[in-house]
């Protein structure tokens, strides 16, 4: 089966010999919180941002405040627009930077969003767990 037909950020190919794991995400519009979208994402601890669909976010209402440049899995160079959303995981909520995918991106929760909900991956049992949280 043949993934990448052009270059996308995160690209299903990575995820067809990895272990992975899925959690129900609330993505929430930060203006107006009622406007929200339950989906599943893959957990990506490779990923610093966390990417959504641009028809997803754009449907709750969620626009984008920057263009930024990204390096995609095959190396080459890529425009994505981002902006921020509350991300609610296992009833941490917290306001983060979101990509807004394009057509063939990966849906991802990446590390960045993970940490900052004071989560982190058990590679064990194959879920998340609270993360301890240092003032240093």
């Amino acid at each position: 089966m043949n993934f990448i037909k052009k270059d996308y950020l995160y690209t299903d190919i990575y995820y067809q010999t990895m272990g992975y794991i899925r959690l129900p995400v609330k993505v929430s519009n930060p203006d107006d919180r009622s406007k929200y979208v339950d989906i599943n994402l893959l957990v990506d601890t490779g990923a610093v941002f966390t990417l959504v669909s641009k028809q997803t976010l754009q449907g709750i209402g969620i626009k984008p405040v920057e263009e930024m440049e990204f390096v995609s899995i095959s190396n080459q160079k890529l425009k994505r627009e981002v902006g921020t959303a509350y991300i609610e995981v296992e009833g941490k909520r917290w306001l983060t930077s979101i990509i807004f995918g394009e057509e063939g991106d990966v849906e991802v929760l990446g590390v960045t969003t993970l940490e900052q909900l004071g989560l982190q991956v058990d590679t064990v049992s194959g879920t998340v767990k609270p993360l301890p949280l240092y003032l240093l």
